[in-house]
């Protein structure tokens, strides 16, 4: 039998070699001394001379040390305010062992001197992992009750351990501590601004060539950084395609032409690229970069993932259990590629029947197996070109990045891609098990080299070994259908894989208020969910692609619906709520509260009064932008006694403008809208607010309706103005309306 060594991981070095880069000028000398030297041809001793000469204080550009104010701690609780040259406050850190935040934040070293809220907040997180964990076996298991009592315990945690960040911001607790957040926050944004650009550049060949500049760095570091000969015996042991200098500008500009265009410029970068020898151009093009390894070297590529097909085998000889001892993101990678033996269930259930037979633990830890004889056979290619040994370039300017496969990124997250790729590989876009195979692979590919990007950026800050992989990323979710909307933070999707488990079945994830609010009419809450699970999610899972009808029947029936309701004086509105006076901060002038005085002084005495506040509302939009508009509302009141006392009131209050009007659930419910508020509705825009999840999720797949002024709806074409239906939808005649 094989011995099998699960702890492997060829995408990252041991903890002890991940080191600190040296002197930050020295690297600016020599990397200027190449560029200069291959650009104009000078002897590269005569320019290293030339470029020191130039960066003293009396030389042609002087270096620019600029002095920076900082607060020294001398002793503890002692602290004094010094002034000094930030390059020998970072050569200090450097020398003396400082872990040095990204915010610029010397710490001691936390090994040697931990900090008493750390040890805290590292107890609390382990707490948290527990408790997350077992909350999501529980979810797995069906038992919901469970499961939500550990997921608001888990919370809680997370919530104590977040509220430190706050706490250091305020002067008024023993934590405060004005640097910590700024620490916090600035490694939080240094980590998943890595994590985006490793990721673009694996899975898309996009790189942040925002500036000439980075281009000429990148280049210059893989002559410079890159390990040559470990670059070459990968290259030669594999048959790989050796990049000509076309192959490298041309991977070069596939990024910076999204950001600039010069044929100055890129005359310059040909003619650096002319004196790259073979390695270098290797390097340029295929570190961290399989986009551009399977551009130049296909064959290659796809039988390497045909082998991956072998890991969904169902082997059910005996075998050793190598799951115990596997890391979590191997676990998750096995149950993922497994889903439909591991669906609803756990590894081991100790105190239910949701565990996996012998059999089924056979075939999980027979493709741990052939997952790590993978793994060792391409363990050069891994480790000599998917594990970078220096960081990407350009991560300082990630907020201007054209990106090609994260959909979204957040301070501590990023969602990703693989469409791209499970089509290079199965020839199109489907569902089928060959393309979450490669989903799957690739998404332990992106999270092993991520993990790299970050032990190096933690190394450069000064993190001890010992702590070296305490920043991770992990894989959380598993996507089959994602999709974003035009608001910023927005977006649904279908969730099969949660935290390494394969969910009994598919959950719909939704994200932001304009999904998710509970100020949305029940009915079309109810109806938008099933809208984006039936109509959407599962057309495009059963047939890919959709057309008009799919996506637009549902929406344009209940916008019809919608607007008929409005007219008729019916209930479709938001809701709303008036609190009592003392609530607000201006009291008895609260405009909210006025909404009570109005109902009860105008039409409280036809449509029946309501209770002090606090009572449900529905908001209803009125067209009443303008004091003439107020003026014409009164005046074509029918029922003259509301006219007046609407008069009355808009005259005391001095009221000239109003934009809605919040009637009392309780009555309107029972005896509808006032038909004297319906005369004044502004139909568009309540259509446009009830109906605003539609359009969030239709404006995802490219159908945009909407507009600041609520100008254009679907349903136009069937209302116009205040008159009745003009015509019916040219794609949906089964809605035209009967005479």
């Amino acid at each position: 039998m094989i011995d099998i060594d699960v702890s492997i991981r060829p995408f990252v070095l041991p903890k002890t070699e991940y080191t600190r880069d040296g002197d930050p000028v020295k690297q600016w000398v020599k990397s200027q001394t190449r560029l200069i030297s291959k650009l104009y041809g000078y002897d590269e001793a005569y320019v290293e001379r030339w470029v020191k000469d130039s960066i003293r204080p009396n030389g042609v550009s002087p270096f620019y040390d600029r002095q920076v104010a900082y607060i020294h701690q001398t002793s503890p609780g002692n602290r004094e305010l010094k002034k000094g040259s930030f390059y020998q406050y970072q050569k200090i850190c450097r020398e003396e062992g400082f872990v040095l935040s990204p915010s610029q934040t010397a710490y001691k070293d936390p090994v040697k001197n931990p900090a008493l809220t750390a040890k805290f907040t590292d107890r609390n997180a382990k707490l948290r992992s527990f408790y997350k964990k077992r909350g999501q076996d529980f979810k797995v298991k069906g038992e919901k009750k469970k499961a939500a009592k550990d997921n608001q315990t888990q919370a809680k945690k997370k919530e104590i351990n977040n509220s430190f960040s706050g706490a250091n911001s305020s002067w008024f607790n023993a934590l405060c501590n004005a640097s910590g957040h700024q620490a916090l926050t600035s490694t939080c944004r240094s980590a998943t601004s890595y994590a985006n650009i490793t990721a673009e550049r694996f899975l898309a060949g996009n790189r942040m060539y925002v500036h000439k500049d980075v281009v000429f760095q990148e280049l210059n570091n893989a002559c410079l950084l890159a390990n040559h000969d470990v670059i070459m015996g990968v290259v030669n042991t594999y048959g790989l395609v050796i990049p000509t200098y076309q192959d490298v500008f041309n991977c070069a500009r596939r990024s910076f032409v999204k950001y600039f265009k010069s044929d100055k410029i890129e005359n310059e970068i040909r003619l650096f690229i002319s004196t790259m020898d073979e390695a270098s151009r290797c390097a340029f093009v295929y570190l961290g970069d399989l986009y551009h390894l399977d551009i130049l070297n296909p064959t290659f590529v796809e039988n390497l993932f045909y082998e991956t097909y072998k890991f969904a085998e169902m082997d059910v000889r005996p075998s050793p259990e190598y799951f115990l001892e596997a890391s979590d993101d191997i676990k998750a990678l096995v149950f993922s590629i497994l889903k439909e033996v591991t669906k609803g269930k756990l590894y081991i259930d100790k105190n239910g029947d949701k565990g996996l037979n012998q059999e089924e633990k056979n075939i999980v830890n027979n493709t741990i197996k052939a997952f790590f004889l993978f793994l060792n056979k391409y363990k050069d290619l891994v480790s000599g070109l998917w594990r970078m040994n220096y960081l990407p370039s350009g991560m300082a300017y990630l907020r201007t990045m054209l990106r090609e496969a994260i959909l979204t990124s957040d301070t501590d997250s990023a969602i990703m891609t693989m469409q791209y790729w499970t089509k290079r590989i199965t020839g199109s876009y489907n569902f089928d098990n060959e393309s979450y195979l490669v989903s799957f692979n690739l998404i332990y590919f992106v999270s092993e080299s991520i993990a790299n990007s970050f032990g190096k950026m933690c190394a450069n800050m000064g993190v001890p070994p010992e702590l070296i992989d305490q920043l991770g990323a992990k894989n959380e979710y598993a996507f089959p259908v994602y999709c974003l909307s035009e608001s910023m933070k927005h977006y649904f999707a279908e969730k099969a894989l949660e935290e390494g488990r394969v969910l009994p079945t598919p959950e719909l994830e939704l994200k932001g208020v304009g999904y998710i609010s509970a100020r949305h009419n029940q009915k079309i809450a109810e109806e938008h969910e099933e809208y984006i699970v039936k109509d959407i999610i599962g057309m495009v899972k059963e047939k890919v692609t959709l057309n008009l009808n799919d996506v637009l029947e549902r929406p344009i029936r209940l916008e019809k619906e919608t607007r008929e309701t409005i007219r008729s004086g019916g209930t479709v509105y938001q809701t709303s709520d008036v609190k009592p006076a003392e609530q607000y901060k201006t009291l008895h002038n609260n405009a909210t509260y006025k909404q009570y005085l109005l109902w009860n002084e105008v039409f409280g005495p036809v449509y029946g009064k309501v209770d002090e506040p606090p009572y449900s509302t529905y908001k209803v939009p009125v067209m009443l932008s303008k004091k003439r508009h107020i003026v014409d509302w009164i005046n074509s009141i029918e029922d003259r006694s509301i006219a007046a006392r609407l008069e009355d009131y808009f005259n005391r209050h001095k009221t000239e403008a109003m934009s809605s009007i919040l009637v009392p659930m309780q009555i309107v419910d029972v005896k509808g809208v006032p038909r004297e508020i319906v005369q004044v509705v502004d139909e568009k825009r309540a259509v446009s607010q009830i109906m605003g999840p539609f359009y969030l999720a239709l404006g995802g797949l490219g159908l945009f309706h909407t507009n600041m002024k609520n100008s254009k709806l679907m349903t136009d074409s069937l209302f116009v103005g205040n008159l009745q239906p003009k015509q019916s939808s040219p794609l949906l005649p089964s809605l035209r309306r009967s005479e």
